[in-house]
């Protein structure tokens, strides 16, 4: 089959030396289908701080009206960076390292700011004469983007109801840009397991494989020529 990963390794044993901690067991599947998850989708964008109209995705929480703040775990219960509906569930994109990651633009003539004066900032433009006009940040194309390549993200299935982890299938992770990754998964029994490099302008088909899952991890491949931020065009998640 085109794009089957090979070599995937059982690495349980390392995650100590990695820093990589074990959590408990999910809920079964229910099985409603599969969703996939985008960098673009609009009911994800509108609950990302500002629309990450910089490009700049942060752990975003709700404030007491409804509107989406910077996370202060002090005062919002249940914060996220990038929170995608799955069926009745969401699927979780969430930062490890960095405190954000970036969910950058597609068109390459966004290269102005523009201030809409809604209380969120200044963001991404393009010029009509001599003025700056605000993009709809919700509703332009764009991919996930890491800050550097030890850049560490997490993906995992939230139950909507309970907000515990749900236990997931990966089917696929379009891996775009020129940069390679390591992808690491959790299964049910608490096993990790990873491919340490897919490589990039692929559509790497993992489901037989990636099943059971309770989280997936990635970060750049440690391979030569993977210096630079990786990307991601889309996830197919099985739920």
């Amino acid at each position: 089959m085109k794009n089957r990963p090979r070599a995937l390794a059982l690495v349980a044993a390392a995650l100590s030396v990695m820093g990589i901690g074990l959590a408990g067991r999910a809920a079964a599947h229910s099985w409603l289908g599969e969703c996939k998850v985008s960098f673009d989708n609009e009911f994800a964008l509108e609950h990302v701080y500002a629309q990450a109209r910089t490009t700049f995705g942060l752990r975003t929480g709700l404030s007491s009206t409804g509107d989406t703040e910077v996370c202060d775990t002090s005062v919002h219960p249940a914060c996220w960076v990038y929170r995608h509906r799955c069926f009745s569930n969401y699927i979780n994109v969430d930062d490890m390292t960095y405190g954000h990651f970036h969910l950058s633009f597609e068109d390459p003539d966004l290269t102005c700011f523009a201030d809409p004066g809604d209380g969120g900032g200044a963001g991404f433009g393009r010029m009509s004469g001599s003025a700056c006009v605000p993009a709809n940040w919700g509703s332009e194309p764009r991919y996930l983007q890491s800050h550097l390549p030890d850049h560490w993200i997490k993906v995992w299935m939230e139950d909507r109801v309970t907000h515990q982890p749900r236990v997931f299938d990966l089917s696929e992770i379009y891996v775009s840009g020129d940069k390679a990754i390591q992808l690491w998964f959790k299964r049910t029994d608490g096993s990790w397991w990873c491919w340490q490099e897919l490589g990039p302008r692929k559509r790497w088909k993992v489901a037989e494989w990636a099943h059971d899952l309770i989280e997936v991890r990635m970060r750049g491949s440690a391979g030569a020529g993977s210096a630079g931020p990786y990307t991601i065009r889309s996830l197919t998640i099985q739920d």
